[in-house]
């Protein structure tokens, strides 16, 4: 596998960078408050970010963010 040189994918880290701070934004205002910030971290499966369940309101929700497609 090769290693990727940073300036090869610098456009790309920085989208993934706001991406991720939106979706803990989501996170942070609809998770259930947990000890040291652990309400907000987001969940990573073999294809995607995503935030776990959510709740809004009357309304379940979860946010996936597909990196491989």
């Amino acid at each position: 596998m090769e290693i990727l040189k940073y300036q090869d994918w610098k456009e790309e880290h920085q989208t993934l960078h706001l991406i991720a701070q939106i979706l803990g934004k989501y996170k942070l205002a609809c998770a259930y408050q947990a000890p040291q910030w652990e309400h907000v971290v987001l969940n990573i499966t073999p294809a995607a970010f995503t935030t776990g369940m959510l709740y809004f309101g009357v309304k379940y929700f979860s946010i996936n963010l597909n990196v491989l497609d």
